[in-house]
């Protein structure tokens, strides 16, 4: 399976492990270059990176990204935006050293100065989960590659880089002149993951559309979806219709008579997922291979 395709699937799982979602959810081929994910919920109610903090995070996922990413299958952080980080001897000083080459969506380069300004406005604004940052006492940036953050106290600032809300990285000088929150509000991004906003159409069906960032650092080698759609299908009974129709990739979430009805179905094939609050069971495509999000994760944007 390919890199691209292992996103857009292990962030399912990401998704399901965050959001604590309660039922089985399925997936079936879209037979095209678009993954469909059919979701029992609105999908956005923020597109500020600093303050997103709901179901939004499974398309946010795909647009930004974070210095580290930690890896559920072998409980290790793995590099992201910082290829390598170190600690002091009293845990209170963290070095990350940034990937080169990383463009913003906006076109502006990666740079230590630019993280510092992304993390930094999170905190200031106070949103959603900015509190996983309360251990910083300060940022210094002593070269553009160079981020270093001094701690009020010992903390493990590795995986508090990896969350999946408030760690995003993105382009604080992207709005211009604008103000940069209702910038982010008319359905703009300024991430440095493998996809961009395409459309949004709140309270539609077809709400959030998803394109392929072309000059995304990790490259597009070998076959990816081009586009991520996600559809708001409020009804159980209509997403595993869309599923077994093949018009949907993903579902989320299904009753347990559909998903047993759906498990059945020989063009189906289940995986089972440990989460941190039960276990999940997801059904994907069996015309494409079953996505995992192990050695191959490094896409879940």
């Amino acid at each position: 399976m390919n890199r691209r395709l292992v996103s857009l699937a292990a962030l399912v799982a990401l998704a399901a492990l965050l959001a604590a979602w309660s039922a089985g959810g399925a997936a079936g081929a879209s037979g095209g270059a678009t993954f469909t994910y059919a979701s029992q919920n609105s999908i956005v109610t923020d597109f500020d990176p600093a303050t997103s903090y709901s179901n939004e995070i499974i398309a946010m996922n795909n647009i930004y990204e974070q210095l580290t990413r930690y890896d559920s299958a072998t409980k290790t952080v793995k590099p992201l935006l910082a290829t390598s980080w170190k600690r002091s001897a009293t845990g209170t000083t963290w070095t990350f050293t940034l990937r080169k080459g990383v463009k913003f969506h906006t076109g502006r380069p990666l740079t230590s100065q630019a993280a510092k300004a992304a993390i930094e406005r999170t905190i200031k604004l106070k949103g959603g989960p900015a509190y996983i940052w309360d251990a910083v006492k300060t940022i210094a940036t002593p070269t553009p590659l160079t981020l270093v953050f001094h701690l009020k106290y010992a903390a493990p600032l590795d995986i508090i880089s990896s969350s999946a809300y408030a760690a995003y990285i993105y382009d604080t000088k992207a709005s211009g002149s604008q103000n940069l929150v209702r910038w982010f509000g008319a359905a703009h991004d300024a991430g440095t993951g493998p996809y961009v906003v395409g459309t949004w159409k709140k309270g539609q069906q077809d709400e959030l559309q998803l394109n392929a960032f072309k000059g995304y650092w990790g490259g597009w080698s070998g076959k990816h979806y081009t586009s991520a759609l996600f559809e708001f299908v409020p009804q159980p009974t209509t997403q595993s219709q869309l599923l077994q129709s093949g018009e949907v990739t993903y579902s989320q979430r299904l009753t347990p008579q559909l998903f047993a009805a759906d498990k059945s179905n020989p063009q189906l094939a289940s995986e089972q997922r440990p989460s941190f609050a039960s276990q999940r069971l997801g059904l994907f495509g069996s015309s494409r291979s079953p996505p995992h999000s192990s050695a191959q994760r490094a896409r879940t944007a």
